[in-house]
């Protein structure tokens, strides 16, 4: 899975908020397939780290897994890159809670060792956005 990006002029990577974030991800990925469950996002510390948004997903057929979003905005173009917990990311930063809400993986798979360092960092969920909408 590699990048992909569009025009995008809501927002500048800087001013990018859990707002925005919330909104792209519910036009990007609450379609007919999947539901978007559970939100939180993580701003990107300097203007060349990626923004990360963590998601809990419920699938059509009825599982839920977790997927993260790395989102990074320059000169009018919004680009994105989906990674899912069984591909091990590096990015960790994942509210504890929303492991209880997937299926725990076996030890020694990428998303297992994923699990132990979400554990480790006891990152805790908190509501980031004003209102939220179902669609």
């Amino acid at each position: 899975m590699g990048w992909t990006s569009y025009t995008y002029t809501e927002s500048t990577h800087k001013t990018f908020n859990a707002n925005n974030a919330y909104t792209f991800c519910i036009n990007q990925y609450n379609k007919e397939n999947y539901n978007l469950i559970k939100f939180y996002f993580q701003k990107a510390s300097f203007e060349e780290d990626n923004h990360v948004v963590y998601l809990v997903m419920k699938h059509k057929e009825g599982y839920n897994f977790i997927m993260l979003v790395l989102i990074s905005i320059y000169n009018k173009e919004i680009f994105y890159k989906e990674v899912t917990a069984s591909m091990g990311p590096l990015e960790d930063r994942c509210p504890v809670s929303f492991l209880s809400m997937v299926p725990m993986s076996k030890t020694g798979s990428l998303e297992y060792d994923w699990f132990i360092k979400v554990l480790k960092n006891k990152i805790k969920y908190k509501n980031q956005i004003k209102q939220v909408h179902r669609y």
